[in-house]
Formats: structure tokens, C-alpha cells, sequence
């Protein structure tokens, strides 16, 4: 499913950028399992024995670089928009996440609501970030 949506992305991404993160535990077929529900079980421990060998072979077919070369080479490439849910309607909920609220309207995204939202998640982490 990855190899499709990388390959999605470069074909039709403007520009053909993804960014990938995992968890390291998906790769540690020896840790300690978690006293999870069958379907949470299934969910986080089917294939960690074979996830090694996935990111090996992923890192030999694509070519990665770091996330703040990206940023760098964007600067003054004009970027697509995209419509946004009315800043209004946008809040942020426990631990950093964005929700928004009823169906957008087709406004696009624009730097005081982006601006609002950054305002927003860093009120938080500062709430809740120990001293």
C-alpha cells in the first residue's frame, strides 16, 4: 500500500514530496507486547517480523532526503491551495490534534488562519509541557 501511494504522489504531487514516519517499535519483533484487545492486538503486532526487511528494500528503491532540504528548496515555488475549513470552525482538541467542524465551505487557506492555528497548537504545548 505504501509502494501505491508513493508512487501516487509521484505522479500527481506538486511538488512529488511525502513525508514518512514510523514508530520504532514496528521493527521490534522481540518487545514486550502491550495487554491489548484482540483486534488492537492484531492491528499492532501482525507483521512487525517482516517490517525490517520492508523498510530496507524501501530505502533501496526511493532516494530520501532531510524535511528541512524540502522546506529549503520551496522557497518562492508557488504552491497549490487547497480549500480549508472556515477558520471558525477549526479548534484544537487534546494532546495537539486539529479537528475541524461542519463541512468546508471552499475557502482557501490563507496566513492569519494558518497563523491562528500555529497560535493555538503552541498555547497548548506550552499548557501542557512540563516546566
Amino acid at each position: 500500500m505504501l509502494e501505491r501511494a508513493l508512487g501516487q504522489i509521484e505522479r500527481e504531487g506538486q511538488p512529488p514530496v511525502a513525508m514518512l514516519y514510523f514508530h520504532p517499535w514496528e521493527f521490534d519483533p522481540g518487545q514486550q507486547q502491550l495487554p491489548l484487545g484482540r483486534l488492537s492486538r492484531f492491528r499492532t503486532y501482525v507483521g512487525v517480523d517482516g517490517s525490517r526487511a520492508k523498510l530496507e528494500r524501501l530505502l533501496e528503491s526511493r532516494t530520501f532526503v532531510r524535511a528541512v532540504d524540502v522546506a529549503q528548496s520551496l522557497v518562492g515555488v508557488e504552491l497549490a491551495e487547497f480549500p480549508l475549513a472556515p477558520a471558525e470552525n477549526w479548534s484544537v482538541a487534546g494532546a495537539g490534534r486539529l479537528t475541524f467542524g461542519p463541512e468546508s465551505n471552499g475557502e482557501k487557506s490563507t496566513v492569519w488562519q494558518i497563523r491562528r492555528l500555529a497560535r493555538e497548537l503552541r498555547d497548548i504545548r506550552m499548557k501542557t509541557s512540563p516546566p
